[in-house]
């Protein structure tokens, strides 16, 4: 079984972002979102300069 420091339920708004700065800090980060393509995922890769 894999082990990971960070947890993150959900990826809509704030799910990818908190999983993507968790990462930049070398912590082991699992974001788990049951949708396959949330809708908002769309318009974050757009907006949000980071993706």
């Amino acid at each position: 079984m894999k082990e990971y420091d960070v947890f993150i339920a959900g990826g809509a708004v704030a799910g990818p972002i908190a999983a993507k700065f968790c990462a930049m800090q070398n912590l082991r980060t699992l974001l788990i979102e049951r949708e396959r393509v949330p809708p908002s995922k769309t318009l974050l890769r757009d907006s949000i300069p980071i993706f």
